[in-house]
């Protein structure tokens, strides 16, 4: 606290104590205070002393009080500090001069506002105008619930999951119809193209809380997964010599014309095999003739 005056360079002997400030508002000054312009630090004594230290031309004084009014008097002279509502600091000479108080403020430094006729009577009859104590601090508020989803979204979000399912297993049913015109490898691709499609239903039905529709795709998955399994990656290769009784083929043989026949149309124009079976045929059918 500054209890220095710029410009005062004389340094007195400490002054005794004189009498001791009210004990009605005493409490409200004693401690440390730290002055905001010189960095003085000065201890408010209760018996009526005003100490200073941490400066090398600090002057030593006595105090008093009133209220929340301070007077500090030294050799040079009397000054009166104000303190703040809060209590944790205190002015003269219009702000001129703050002094902060070091560590925390006690209740009795944040005084009540009685109004100026109340608290100088208060001030005058010694009535304690420090403040009642602050009741316990209410509890944090609960966490706010999130908000239900209202029926009419959860309907809408069910409606759009089974529409949504209705049109994977349409999907998933002509890709398994496609598959029915194609042979071994391509005809593989389809029934994937099929399962995936029901899978993706099942799972849109569970959703949409349709079990009925639910079991209808699972039963989709389990037979395009069955026609998978007896469906051949490529086409058997045919006999290269067809077994003959004497100079021409047996009939059962010659039968397989069209077996080999058959298996020409379902391979592409540039499949390996199929200019091998043409071969195989014409030779089948010259000796059937």
């Amino acid at each position: 606290m500054r209890f220095l005056i710029a410009g005062t360079l004389l340094l007195t002997s400490i002054l005794p104590a004189g009498a001791a400030p009210p004990s009605s508002c005493a409490g409200k000054f004693i401690g440390e205070w730290r002055h905001s312009g010189s960095g003085n630090r000065g201890s408010i004594m209760a018996d009526g002393r005003a100490l200073c230290s941490e400066h090398p031309a600090c002057t030593q004084g006595t105090w008093t009080c009133s209220g929340n009014v301070l007077t500090y008097t030294n050799s040079l002279g009397t000054w009166d500090y104000t303190l703040a509502p809060d209590g944790k600091s205190m002015s003269t000479n219009g702000g001129a001069a703050v002094a902060t108080r070091i560590g925390s403020a006690p209740a009795s430094a944040r005084s009540r506002d009685l109004g100026t006729a109340a608290n100088v009577t208060a001030d005058i009859l010694g009535i304690d105008r420090t403040p009642s104590a602050a009741p316990p601090p209410a509890p944090p508020p609960a966490a706010p619930k999130p908000p239900a989803t209202p029926p009419s979204a959860v309907d809408g979000e069910k409606r759009a999951a089974a529409n949504y399912a209705h049109t994977l297993y349409g999907a998933g049913e002509a890709a398994l119809n496609s598959a029915r015109d194609f042979t071994y490898a391509n005809r593989k691709r389809e029934l994937q193209v099929a399962e995936d499609n029901f899978t993706k239903a099942a799972e849109q039905y569970r959703k949409a809380g349709d079990p009925a529709g639910e079991a209808k795709a699972r039963r989709a998955i389990a037979m395009v997964r069955a026609a998978d399994a007896k469906t051949p990656e490529r086409a058997p290769r045919p006999d290269p010599k067809p077994k003959v009784s004497g100079a021409k083929p047996s009939k059962e043989n010659c039968e397989r014309v069209e077996d080999i026949n058959f298996t020409i149309i379902k391979l592409k124009w540039n499949d390996p095999q199929r200019a091998d079976l043409v071969e195989k045929r014409n030779q089948l059918r010259e000796l059937c003739k």
